[in-house]
């Protein structure tokens, strides 16, 4: 057989098998948003974080700096090539303070107010 006609086969088995959709599961996929609008949203929030008045790193769930923006820059003399990719707490914070900041990192992870 041949894989056109083999596929096509496949389809007539699944459709037979498949139920119907419902109406709440199309009106489900009609209310997503489009990828488009999410690489603009995306674009936006990442335009926005680069160019606030107020300095902005990130970190990921393991201690280690992901990015950073401008202002952060601008006042830490910090340059984003030497510092992402390294740990915010055991490179960038004085020995005496990287108890508080671990602490402080940890309440965030888990999404509770500081």
């Amino acid at each position: 057989m041949h894989p056109i006609s083999s596929f096509k086969a496949f389809l007539e088995v699944v459709k037979r098998r498949s139920l119907p959709w419902e109406v709440s599961e199309i009106n489900a996929i009609h209310t997503l948003p489009k990828l488009d609008e999410l690489s603009y949203m995306a674009a936006e929030i990442v335009r926005l974080i680069e160019t606030a008045s107020a300095p902005i790193f990130w970190v990921n769930l393991y201690d280690f700096i992901n990015g950073l923006n401008a202002k952060i820059i601008e006042l830490t003399g910090l340059q984003a090539t030497d510092t992402i990719g390294k740990s915010l707490v055991n490179d960038n914070v004085y020995e005496n303070s990287c108890g508080v900041v671990k602490s402080v990192l940890h309440k965030a992870m888990e999404g509770k107010f500081i």
